[in-house]
């Protein structure tokens, strides 16, 4: 017990990893393509939840209505060619907990098949508390999707400022649908 994330942390983790399960589940139904194996690609420390070949897509998980997020601004607002997916869930009994998402995903026929999404999964799986896992249920209420380039709020942050982290307010933000991520990542 030593080394697991204490309690708080664990939920967080637990929030945000039934967020971004979620958005590949809904990526999977909606337009039927599979980023699971693009999915932290190379481990939960990538720069972008999934990496696709020509744009990134980071994903914040809240359980706030108020739509704030907490971001790194470095990470979205550079030369890259980034999306971000704003997830919004909701603790209730009439949701799934994380294990039963993650069993419904991996009964799919087609996707969610990959080693890549196998192994993370398991990795993921043990920075959250198992009970919460087997039984907080969560439901997801909405899936938005910005593009970095249209809401930058700092465009002109000087070189010498760097590591800069805030709660960015996505209300009346401009959002863009799946189809903007469906022509980038052709």
């Amino acid at each position: 017990n030593l080394f697991q994330f204490p309690r708080e942390q664990r939920f967080v983790n637990l929030v945000g990893l039934f967020g971004e399960l979620s958005f590949l589940k809904y990526v999977s139904q909606v337009m039927n393509r599979d980023f699971s194996d693009r999915w932290h690609k190379t481990g939960s420390t990538d720069k972008y939840d999934i990496a696709l070949d020509s744009c990134n897509l980071e994903i914040k998980t809240t359980m706030s209505v108020e739509e704030l997020v907490t971001i790194k601004h470095s990470q979205l607002f550079n030369m890259d060619r980034n999306f971000l997916v704003a997830v919004l869930v909701e603790e209730s009994n009439g949701g799934k907990t994380l294990n039963q998402l993650i069993a419904e995903m991996q009964s799919h026929t087609k996707h969610f098949k990959s080693f890549n999404f196998a192994l993370n999964i398991e990795k993921e799986k043990k920075r959250v508390s198992p009970m919460d896992a087997e039984t907080r249920k969560f439901f997801c209420k909405s899936v938005t999707i910005y593009d970095t380039s249209i809401i930058n709020p700092f465009p002109n942050v000087p070189e010498n400022v760097s590591d800069i982290s805030y709660q960015l307010d996505l209300t009346g933000a401009p959002s863009v649908t799946l189809r903007n991520i469906q022509r980038e990542a052709k």
